[in-house]
């Protein structure tokens, strides 16, 4: 991961790029959390955030841990 944007809930994780393929590790990432049940928004280098507005403390957890996994099997 190279950087971390946030504007309230909506954020992105800004990773570093296969060489030559910028957009292949944000894809498998974002593929790798959608077979955990969460979508994430994917485009160049960045995983992207758009959260519900109204979430609780575990729903923000879980959210975090589905793709904390998937960075680590990355």
């Amino acid at each position: 991961m190279l950087d971390v944007r946030n504007f309230g809930f909506a954020g992105a994780l800004q990773l570093a790029p296969y060489p030559g393929e910028p957009a292949r590790r944000p894809y498998e990432i974002a593929m790798a959390c959608w077979q955990r049940g969460l979508y994430v928004r994917y485009g160049g280098d960045t995983l992207q955030f758009g959260p519900a507005f109204v979430m609780e403390r575990e729903q923000i957890s879980e959210m975090f841990g589905i793709v904390s996994e998937a960075l680590r099997a990355a």
